[in-house]
């Protein structure tokens, strides 16, 4: 699995900037929402149009990395939870032009917490080149995000650290025949946002309220 740096992008209580004499400062907490990306990279070379790969993703080890580059820990978190998914292709071999159609399952494996394999997205008609130059938003299955959801929850509340098996579940295509193998490499990545509540000092108070 990649994962990429979590950054802080959005504050939830936005604080108009007010200038002039009488302006009463205050401190607040504010809630930052952090944004951070599990990825999986899925190595496929095949023969038909039927095929399983799964990847396993330690996303406690992940998140716990993400969090260590900001200087938090899990317990900096007040709540987080699954915003987006996509796909994208890296590379393919060959000349022909590919479609395919399938889905991808999320299976929780921590012992103690086994459950599923649910499907998190799926894709029809898919043509390989299309998914090459930026990625593909999926519209995600409610099982899938939340069983990752509740597994984000027990890692922040109760000390869990959720492993996952990630599987690429492909059940048809085009050309058909194949006229040569299907070989290529490409990515999904799951967006999580996390919540950070943040103490602000000496900001306008606005509301009027102390």
């Amino acid at each position: 699995m990649r994962k990429k740096l979590l950054v802080p992008v959005l504050a939830l209580l936005v604080f108009a900037m007010m200038s002039g004499a009488g302006c009463l400062l205050v401190d607040r907490i504010v809630e930052l929402v952090l944004t951070g990306y599990v990825c999986v990279l899925f190595p496929e070379y095949h023969t038909d149009f039927n095929w399983t790969t799964p990847e396993e993703v330690d996303v406690a080890d992940e998140l716990d990395d993400i969090l260590a580059d900001l200087e938090l820990t899990r317990a900096d978190i007040d709540t987080a939870f699954v915003v987006s998914a996509t796909y994208q292709v890296i590379d393919i071999a060959g000349t022909t032009d590919w479609v395919i159609s399938g889905s991808i399952t999320v299976e929780r494996t921590d012992a103690g917490y086994e459950e599923g394999p649910y499907t998190l997205i799926t894709y029809t008609s898919q043509n390989l080149a299309a998914a090459m130059p930026a990625p593909i938003y999926a519209d995600l299955t409610t099982a899938g995000v939340q069983l990752i959801n509740d597994a984000i929850t027990d890692y922040r509340l109760w000390g869990a650290n959720p492993t996952f098996i990630f599987s690429v579940e492909n059940d048809s295509g085009s050309p058909d025949p194949m006229p040569e193998p299907l070989e290529f490499d490409w990515e999904g990545c799951v967006t999580i946002h996390l919540v950070h509540p943040k103490l602000a000092e000496n900001i306008p108070n606005v509301g009027g309220d102390e």
